[in-house]
């Protein structure tokens, strides 16, 4: 005997059929949009962070100029794209233990440019000479300074912010950075650079202590506690040498 669909019937079951497919078609596009529009958000975050990160090593070289080559002051742009910029408060702190156990300290205020783009879970920092990109779980340096720690020499070259800036932009902002020759100089520890045995930097009062401590292990530099590191000769023997470069630099906006 064979089965007939009444027209009813057969009605119903292409009902059935097209809902079942519409469904699937608008599950499907759903989804697909959701992944996509979160897929391009983040593409942008990253671009964002990215091309954050390449405008702050054009702020280190241009700085670099003025502290390291002597140029009286340079312009950069920066593009912050809705981000904040913050010039924030930051120090380091240097001993020197000298021949026959004396010791000499230099306190300099560093100061760090602090860029943060739109995605608060990253900021790009900018502090004695260096730039530092600062995730939620990791941390890199992508320009370094110059904290040179060998055998027998300490060179340190360091940079000092000094201004009052504090941008949020969606587009580009110029800063201009002046050398203060009257605040800059060779710092000779009791005026014999020769009579130093070894340098201890204090980086607890820096903008980004962790990300200073994991350069500085990696450099040369012996962990102290408390946020110093020691650099000293070969095998902890003396050293022959120890150099303190600062640089004081005006930054600030141009309108």
């Amino acid at each position: 005997m064979i089965d007939r669909l009444t027209d009813r019937e057969r009605a119903v079951s292409d009902l059935v059929a097209f809902i079942l497919t519409f469904s699937i078609i608008i599950s499907g596009t759903t989804i697909v949009y959701i992944g996509g529009v979160g897929a391009l958000q983040d593409l942008r975050a990253n671009e964002m962070v990215n091309s954050g990160e390449r405008s702050m090593r054009g702020v280190a070289e241009t700085l670099e100029d003025i502290h390291r080559k002597t140029v009286p002051g340079r312009s950069v742009e920066l593009g912050v794209d809705g981000g904040q910029l913050n010039l924030v408060d930051s120090s380091m702190t240097y001993t020197f233990e000298m021949e026959g156990g004396g010791t000499t300290t230099e306190s300099i205020r560093t100061n760090a440019l602090v860029y943060r783009p739109s995605s608060e879970e990253t900021r790009l920092v900018y502090e004695g000479g260096a730039v530092f990109r600062e995730g939620r779980q990791s941390s890199i340096m992508t320009y370094p300074p110059v904290f040179d720690c060998s055998d027998d020499a300490a060179l340190l070259s360091v940079p000092r912010l000094d201004g009052s800036i504090s941008v949020s932009s969606g587009g580009n902002v110029e800063l201009y950075g002046e050398r203060d020759a009257a605040n800059t100089g060779l710092y000779l520890p009791d005026g014999n650079p020769a009579d130093v045995e070894r340098v201890t930097v204090d980086i607890s009062g820096t903008a980004v202590a962790e990300s200073w401590a994991e350069y500085l292990e990696e450099s040369g530099w012996e962990d102290e506690g408390s946020g110093e590191y020691t650099c000293e000769g070969e095998s902890g023997g003396d050293l022959k040498s120890a150099y303190l470069r600062r640089t004081t630099i005006d930054l600030r906006t141009v309108l």
